[in-house]
């Protein structure tokens, strides 16, 4: 078995397998990249007279890397799957020449059967950002002890697993669960938890399957934060991966490290900051498994929804227009999905098509939730969105709207998508209403007051209104516009119009 400590910054020496008998061992070194992963490089002479390298040779001078290979090193074996050329350096006569070998996946152990078989495994389990603080497990559990002053006299830790939670999704079987470890550091005592989250199947499937499942968490988590959430290991367990003693007899089928090509850029990232992850929208304590069932169901329905969005918050670099962009392309979508309600009318063009601010309308209408401390109407914040995603998009729009418009606006369009996520665990919107009592909601709506800004009916930024008074019935024409929400009509999704831009005069 192959130690774990082999990560970024890190290279080993070793022989190469091929499989093929016939085959001469060649050396090679692996070493780990930030951004690329695991890259094998292998040198040889090309020019040489003996079959040491011929097989070197062709692999390169064709193009024809075998798909698997195995590295033998002092540190362990490591089977190299799905291997590809990543390009070489060929001297002629007797110099040295270098071949380079991107393998997609990388196992820190050997495995039994076929050399030659794609990598395909029944469990996979993924550390990711935020599990720990959304789901809130914890495995230790202090107990004190005080003496008549009230002085801490003893303290009783408990440590003990038992925290998971599991649910279907399509073919795999989801599984939260709280893993952790000591170490006696001198001195003091210390307690390390996490969280993964594995893939089960009934049958060995690719990597590729198990992150594909994996990634649907990944864009909740990133809703419910608000925050870029990225994976940070992955484990492998299957029945041909495993320990044996010398008799050859299987004792034991445990977790294997692999890293994948797919995601090894993730591992480099910085880590979130401890803040960032602990106001989630909602929590796993809110949530139930067939929540959680249900948002995998609606998740290819929804991706384009929950793709644009996901992929600007993941962005850290980007800008607040992108911001607005990526998440006004979510609204447009999910107005589509949601379909006509009451009152959209108020959006229509002068010549009764419908616009941008209508999809966001609608959105808001779904969430159904009292934005009157930022806008004076629902219809008037939807335009707003609706204008400052124009005035960004379109060339003729002349200067792009102010920094501070945009950077209110980037936050709206994005709370809302973040909301429509919760609603389609909760479709009763019970979480939705908590969301709109808690903070991320309300101080959103006070920033518009600490900035001096508010929106009117028509969708135009002006003063703050002097006195604090609600308009009558922006909360009253959202929960009347959820009377008439309905699935979008298919036929008008195929008929779907490029939304006309909504009139600023």
């Amino acid at each position: 078995m192959a130690t774990s400590g082999f990560s970024v910054g890190d290279s080993l020496a070793g022989l190469i397998v091929d499989g093929v008998d016939e085959t001469p061992y060649v050396a090679g070194t692996l070493s780990y990249e930030e951004r690329r992963g695991i890259r094998l490089t292998i040198p040889f002479i090309h020019s040489y007279s003996p079959n040491q390298f011929d097989a070197v040779k062709k692999w390169f001078r064709e193009g024809s890397v075998p798909p698997n290979l195995l590295l033998i090193t002092d540190k362990g074996t490591f089977s190299l799957y799905g291997c590809r050329n990543a390009g070489s350096s060929i001297r002629g006569g007797s110099g040295l020449s270098t071949g380079y070998v991107a393998p997609s996946e990388v196992v820190y152990t050997g495995r039994d059967g076929d050399f030659e078989d794609a990598l395909t495994v029944s469990e996979m389990r993924s550390q990711i950002d935020g599990l720990k603080e959304w789901t809130g497990f914890s495995a230790a559990k202090l107990t004190f002890v005080a003496d008549d002053r009230n002085r801490a006299k003893k303290v009783t830790v408990d440590v003990e697993s038992g925290d998971s939670l599991t649910w279907r999704q399509g073919a795999a079987t989801m599984t939260l669960s709280l893993h952790w470890e000591t170490d006696q550091p001198e001195p003091g005592f210390r307690v390390r938890e996490w969280v993964c989250l594995t893939t089960s199947f009934a049958d060995p499937r690719p990597c590729s399957e198990h992150l594909a499942e994996q990634r649907k968490m990944i864009a909740l988590l990133t809703l419910m934060f608000g925050n870029p959430v990225r994976f940070r290991r992955h484990e492998i367990r299957d029945s041909r991966f495993n320990s044996k003693v010398l008799t050859g007899k299987i004792v034991d089928v445990p977790f294997f490290e692999v890293v994948v090509e797919e995601t090894a850029s993730d591992f480099s990232r910085p880590l979130p900051e401890g803040r960032k992850l602990r106001q989630p929208l909602v929590t796993a304590s809110e949530v139930k498994p067939e929540s959680l069932q249900r948002w995998a169901e609606q998740y290819s329905k929804w991706s384009r929804v929950i793709q644009p969005t996901v992929g600007t918050i993941t962005r850290t670099e980007s800008y607040v227009e992108d911001h607005v962009v990526n998440s006004s392309m979510s609204l447009e979508a999910a107005g589509h999905l949601i379909g006509k309600v009451t009152g959209e009318k108020e959006t229509y063009s002068p010549w009764g098509k419908k616009t941008t601010a209508t999809y966001v309308f609608r959105c808001l209408a779904a969430i159904g939730l009292d934005w009157s401390e930022a806008a004076e109407s629902v219809v008037g914040l939807a335009k707003a969105v609706a204008n400052n995603y124009n005035g960004i998009k379109h060339f003729d729009r002349g200067e792009f709207p102010p920094t501070e418009h945009t950077y209110l606006i980037s936050r709206v369009a994005v709370l809302i998508v973040r909301l429509l996520a919760v609603g389609r665990l909760d479709p009763s919107l019970e979480l939705v209403n908590r969301c709109g009592e808690r903070g991320q909601f309300t101080e959103l709506k006070r920033e518009f007051k600490e900035r001096n800004l508010y929106v009117n009916a028509e969708g135009k930024f002006g003063e703050y209104p002097a006195e604090e008074t609600p308009s009558e019935g922006i909360q009253g024409d959202a929960e009347k516009g959820m009377e008439d929400v309905t699935e979008a009509d298919p036929e008008e999704a195929r008929n779907y119009e490029e939304p006309q831009p909504v009139p600023t005069a």
